[in-house]
């Protein structure tokens, strides 16, 4: 009949029961071991801790720029989802894997910050497009009237107060977009 063993917490190794030490957080085989884990566990802790420490103060020191670079991640990866089995909307390119897929702005960022983060204003296009073709604005804007109408194209095109975000905003679009990728996926 075979004896019955317990795994060391601290070097893994299998011991008889009756002669190891029980411990709150479990069975060691001498001492050392258990000092050795705790030892280990402390360290684990700390660097944990330190971890921890990091990622708040790089969130504290975060330029505007590197939240509205995040915020433009996040916003571009919902548009490729939201669209991922449409065509591209300046040249009807059926939805591929052999490509590579922008989400491309009909007003541009720089010259519409607050047109940025609209939903209208984005759709998916191909690289091809939105690179080597400027966008394709022609064809874009064709599309994009069929897709939301002439009233609401119209509507973007006037001028609007130039848009400056700060971080708060930033931070609530970019917990937007995540939660909103999350529900597509």
């Amino acid at each position: 009949m075979a004896t019955a063993t317990r795994k060391c917490c601290g070097c893994k190794d299998r011991f008889k029961p009756e002669t190891m030490i029980k411990l709150p957080v479990g069975y060691f085989c001498l001492l050392q071991c258990s000092i050795d884990y705790a030892t280990r566990a402390q360290k684990r802790a700390r660097e944990r801790q330190a971890k921890t420490k990091l990622k708040a103060d790089k969130e504290r020191i975060k330029t505007c720029s590197q939240y509205i670079k995040d915020a433009q991640t996040w916003f571009n990866k919902f548009i490729r989802l939201r669209d991922k089995d449409l065509p591209c909307i300046c040249c009807d390119r059926p939805n591929t894997n052999d490509i590579q897929w922008h989400a491309g702005h009909f007003l541009t960022t720089g010259a519409r910050p607050e047109h940025r983060f609209n939903e209208n204003n984005c759709h998916k296009q191909t690289s091809y497009c939105n690179n080597h073709l400027s966008g394709n604005v022609a064809e874009y804007r064709k599309r994009l009237i069929i897709k939301i109408g002439l009233q609401a194209v119209e509507e973007m095109e006037r001028d609007h107060k130039p848009k400056k975000y700060t971080i708060d905003e930033l931070k609530v679009i970019i917990q937007d977009y995540k939660d909103k990728c999350k529900l597509i996926k």
